[in-house]
């Protein structure tokens, strides 16, 4: 979707956008904007941005505030930042990415400044949240905070700012420091040594398989997503292995995060041998549960439902340890 060139008043008019514009000279034609999920670590894509001689004028569609991405395409190394998106606001940006100027609407030159005392080191975002609990800017800077503060300032927050038309700064936060909480209870719970805890998911077939009708074989959990570029890449390694023991373990593929179409296209198309099942979005979160902190993560379980190992990324351990098991 390309954003044509919009006229200021459209966006006053309109505060289900963010009005982005200004001069940018050293992007060439597009800029590409995305918004960021904190709690799935995901982006979506939600506009390209047209140039014509660095200037750029578009309205950014959003429905609430959220963290947004802004990049050129073919230097996103360099070119890039991030912003909270912000509904009815305007943000301009002049000179050069990643340093260029960035001002706009009055909450957008207030939130600068602050930022760069903030920078400076002559402010922390906690005292200034602290000193400002009914400013709108305190909603913004709640995702600047450590997990102990945003616990601690959150009860102090009044009802108009945690309800508010910034209030999904606010939400997003503490959802995204909850879900490490229930991450980390997840891996101490499912730590080696532990037993494994059963779950039931559908099945490609839309059949429902539990991991407790796998009891008595060893089994690989191996929680992955087509768009997870590292899961795809270790692959070949998977069924080298599955290959070469036979029959000796079994592969439980848990899909994650991903349409029911894409799942099952991937396992097609890169023709995975093993059982799958995929974690929909009202199952039960077998990730958290088993704490899962990043793709892929593998973990092997004995036959008596005890895990004996954890491996996260690409990890050639887990290569050794099945060499251990079952190269006698």
């Amino acid at each position: 979707m390309t954003l044509m060139l919009s006229a200021c008043a459209q966006v006053r008019a309109d505060n289900k956008g963010l009005r982005l514009y200004g001069n940018l000279e050293n992007i060439r034609d597009t800029l590409y904007v995305q918004k960021i999920d904190p709690i799935e670590a995901r982006a979506k894509l939600v506009a390209r941005v047209t140039l014509k001689d660095g200037r750029f004028d578009v309205v950014i569609p959003l429905d609430d505030a959220c963290q947004l991405f802004v990049y050129e395409r073919n230097n996103m190394a360099q070119n890039h930042f991030s912003i909270i998106g912000i509904p009815g606001e305007e943000l301009m940006l002049l000179g050069c990415l990643p340093e260029c100027e960035r001002s706009g609407s009055p909450l957008y030159k207030k939130f600068f400044a602050v930022e760069s005392e903030i920078k400076s080191g002559r402010l922390t975002p906690y005292d200034y949240i602290i000193n400002h609990l009914d400013d709108e800017l305190s909603a913004i800077l709640f995702s600047f905070l450590t997990k102990e503060q945003s616990y601690q300032l959150y009860p102090q927050l009044p009802e108009n700012l945690k309800n508010g038309r910034l209030k999904s700064c606010i939400s997003m936060v503490i959802a995204r420091y909850h879900k490490m909480d229930r991450i980390a209870s997840g891996k101490q719970t499912c730590a080696v040594g532990a037993k494994a805890p059963d779950f039931t998911l559908s099945d490609i077939n839309g059949n429902p398989l539990s991991l407790s009708s796998l009891k008595g074989k060893y089994v690989i959990l191996d929680f992955w997503g087509s768009w997870c570029g590292s899961c795809i890449g270790g692959f070949p390694k998977m069924k080298e292995y599955y290959c070469k023991y036979a029959g000796k373990y079994e592969v439980l593929g848990v899909d994650c995060k991903d349409t029911e179409q894409r799942w099952k296209t991937a396992v097609n198309k890169y023709e995975l041998p093993w059982l799958h099942v995929q974690m929909k979005k009202n199952d039960p979160n077998i990730s958290e549960l088993y704490g899962v902190e990043g793709y892929p993560t593998q973990i092997l379980i004995d036959p008596e439902g005890t895990i004996i190992s954890r491996a996260l990324g690409e990890d050639l351990k887990l290569y050794q340890l099945l060499d251990e098991l079952f190269s006698k």
